[in-house]
């Protein structure tokens, strides 16, 4: 379980914010740390894919249940930018634990649910070596920004994102 801790707070010190005048460097590094977290949870055929001019997907499956449905656990990996840092008790980007809870940009929007996702296939295949369905990843990194090429994204990788249902972090 501090594995995933550990991992959550890693990515939430990357200052991935996709709007316009932030270091698109930043995001390109979330995504390739949401790709190796996504690898080290079991997860195959990882990549982060690019559109030119877009900030980078990550995608990762584990498709070994033919038959099985398959769900596609959606989530993105950019955030907003801090606002001032004189309205936070603890800086921005140094998630730090306050009463049992995790606070930082991304802590919950979006990371902590990528997060989620990832730990729980990565717990279950650590137990039992195998899943009960299908599973595929799609985690974008400019949901902040309004997903503008969302689409785009979702017409070129069109059999990548087939599947029975998606979920969506709350």
């Amino acid at each position: 379980m501090l594995h995933w801790k550990q991992t959550l707070v890693n990515l939430c010190r990357i200052p991935s914010i996709s709007a316009a005048s932030f270091p698109p460097e930043e995001v390109r590094r979330s995504a390739q740390a949401v790709a190796q977290a996504l690898r080290d949870a079991g997860v195959e055929y990882v990549e982060a894919l690019e559109i030119p001019g877009v900030h980078p997907y990550v995608y990762g499956d584990w498709l070994h249940r033919p038959g099985a449905p398959t769900v596609l656990l959606y989530g993105h990996h950019d955030v907003m930018p801090p606002g001032r840092a004189e309205r936070w008790l603890s800086p921005a980007f140094e998630p730090t634990e306050r009463g049992g809870r995790l606070y930082g940009r991304g802590t919950a929007d979006d990371k902590g649910g990528v997060m989620a996702h990832v730990a729980a296939v990565g717990s279950y295949l650590r137990a039992a070596k195998t899943l009960p369905l299908n599973v595929k990843f799609i985690i974008e990194g400019e949901e902040e920004i309004g997903s503008r090429n969302l689409g785009r994204f979702l017409e070129q990788a069109a059999a990548r994102v087939a599947g029975n249902f998606w979920v969506i972090p709350g």
